[in-house]
């Protein structure tokens, strides 16, 4: 049996109907898994902050002489704090 014009758009646009399904299915699955690596990583980088932020506050040099080591931790803290929160 021969197919008519007719059929054969119809079929064919069957074909690709089922092909958009697919990848929107595909995108959707996609996108939640984007969603929670970003979730995920967002939430690593708030620990993180959290415990520099922490970390800074609780820096008391122990004598005169640690006084200057302290200080250059509590900059690179606060650096580094700066650059993930800003950029």
């Amino acid at each position: 049996m021969l197919l008519t014009g007719f059929q054969k758009v119809e079929g064919l646009s069957r074909a690709v109907a089922s092909s958009v399904q697919d990848l929107e299915q595909s995108a959707r699955q996609l996108e939640q898994a984007t969603q929670q690596t970003v979730e995920r990583l967002l939430c690593e980088d708030d620990r993180l902050l959290a415990s520099l932020q922490k970390l800074s506050r609780e820096l008391d040099p122990i004598d005169e002489k640690d006084d200057g080591a302290v200080e250059a931790l509590r900059t690179v803290c606060s650096r580094y704090i700066y650059i993930y929160v800003f950029d």
